[in-house]
């Protein structure tokens, strides 16, 4: 067991990462199997518990030989000291990379100042089974709470700006601790999209907008839709993706027809879309987003380009305490601590809920066919 420096802020965590230089032991104990705690050998302190792939080199000649070679981040006890006594929070190792350890909270102890050590950390490994067995596979341990639904802000650029010094500036601000609150996916911090996309707006008998409807190609040649279900461009619209269709790019409009015979369909322009994603973990919540610099191009119609930076609310963590009722507030967080970032390096901006159909449509007026 390996005690840590003290953290600034006191506040509760859904989420926790470690770097090695946050690894740095304060002092060692040792937790035998019959849970007895004693004091560990003299001349751990300062050496980092975890560097990445392993613990320091020197915790070998230190303990027992080749004990270090079973050592894995494990457990993290964050001890909050509340009004009404103590609060200790669970945090299970959910990633190891080289640049560090992610924990998520798989439980939570209330209890005085004089609680034994081993007692909590034995009260931490027999915590929640289902939260303690999601954390032993990557793919086990997250979820998207409202399925089928985009939940994104927008912030339109209104200047000629690149998108990728946009992506470098967020990308930044966030590693410097510039947005409190979040820090950047552990070794999934930034991803780069490419698209070329055909485009079709779905018009209700009624003559209103029914969605947004587009294709895309896959590496395999076939095309994929996506179907965005919305009136008016808002927080929350329906999303759904149809995979593999063998179609040809001139049957795109016989195939909406088909499938969808109750609406009729507007053919859009095409465009390609360049996107960068800064990935980004909330400490607080255990929620995901993506901040996405977004640039489209319409193909035919010189001069028209959309740039934007979207909040996306992506998934969550499957932590002990967690809340679905905060993502809408969460992501209005965000989006204005990225607003305000913008701001700050003069960049001219106006946030809502505008979207790539209406976009489109502002680009172009055509009848219904």
């Amino acid at each position: 067991m390996v005690e840590l420096a003290r953290e600034s802020s006191g506040g509760r965590q859904a989420l926790a990462f470690l770097r090695p230089s946050d690894t740095a032991a304060a002092d060692v104990s040792l937790l035998d199997p019959d849970g007895r705690l004693s004091a560990g050998p003299e001349g751990l302190a300062g050496l980092e518990a975890w560097q990445g792939t392993g613990p320091d080199p020197r915790f070998d000649a230190a303990l027992r030989s080749g004990a270090s070679a079973t050592l894995a981040p494990l457990l993290l006890l964050r001890v909050v000291q509340q009004d009404d006594g103590f609060l200790t929070e669970f945090l299970t190792c959910a990633r190891t990379r080289t640049i560090g350890a992610l924990f998520m909270r798989t439980g939570a102890h209330r209890h005085t100042e004089d609680a034994d050590l081993a007692t909590l950390v034995r009260t931490g490994l027999a915590g929640d089974p289902g939260l303690l067995r999601g954390t032993r596979g990557e793919r086990t341990v997250r979820t998207q709470l409202e399925k089928g639904i985009e939940i994104e802000q927008k912030i339109d650029l209104l200047d000629d700006v690149s998108p990728w010094g946009v992506t470098r500036l967020l990308w930044s601000a966030v590693e410097r601790g510039e947005l409190p609150g979040f820090i950047t996916d552990p070794g999934y911090e930034l991803t780069r999209w490419y698209f070329y996309q055909w485009n079709f707006e779905g018009v209700s008998p009624d003559g209103d907008t029914a969605g947004h409807f587009s294709f895309g190609r896959a590496p395999d040649g076939s095309f994929v839709l996506k179907r965005k279900l919305f009136s008016e461009d808002r927080l929350r619209r329906a999303e759904h993706h149809e995979r593999g269709l063998d179609l040809a790019s001139d049957g795109l409009a016989d195939y909406l027809h088909r499938t969808h015979p109750e609406l009729r369909f507007r053919r859009l322009p095409d465009f390609e879309r360049t996107r960068f994603d800064v990935n980004v973990y909330s400490l607080e919540t255990g929620h995901s987003y993506g901040i996405e610099t977004d640039e489209v191009v319409l193909t035919d119609i010189p001069g028209k380009t959309l740039r934007q930076v979207e909040i996306e609310y992506l998934e969550s963590h499957l932590v002990h305490g967690l809340d679905a009722s905060s993502v809408e507030s969460e992501t209005e967080l965000l989006s204005s601590l990225v607003e305000q970032t913008l701001a700050r390096h003069g960049l001219a901006t106006r946030r809502g809920f505008y979207s790539k159909l209406s976009f489109l449509k502002d680009a172009v007026q055509e009848p219904v066919a």
